[in-house]
């Protein structure tokens, strides 16, 4: 099951704009991504928050693990780095709503 979810529109704003800026950069989202995200060397697979968050309860937090390449490598990589009672779900959105396409990701949201 993937929920097909949304940002408010003032955090879409802010993300359409962000995208902008990494086009007037000459960057690609990926490449941005890999530049400016915390990977140690040799990581592989890496999480963040998500900074242009789907409109999802407060309760909730809304992370970004990056590299993995199947739904069970995400989910291995998140029951060994997180407390697997705060993890809500994980999921890939399907291939025509990704703005990245260029990195595997999957998104996940954990409660606070």
């Amino acid at each position: 099951l993937t929920p097909l979810l949304a940002r408010k529109t003032e955090v879409q704003d802010e993300y359409t704009h962000a995208l902008e800026g990494i086009k007037e950069m000459g960057l690609s989202p990926e490449e941005y991504i890999r530049l400016f995200s915390i990977i140690h060397p040799g990581q592989k697979i890496w999480v963040n928050q998500n900074d242009f968050p789907y409109d999802i309860p407060d309760k909730w937090e809304h992370l970004i693990i990056w590299g993995a390449k199947t739904e069970s490598e995400a989910k291995n990589f998140a029951f060994l780095t997180f407390d697997m009672i705060r993890i809500v779900c994980i999921f890939a959105q399907p291939a025509k709503k990704k703005s990245v396409k260029g990195i595997p990701h999957y998104h996940m949201f954990i409660e606070k």
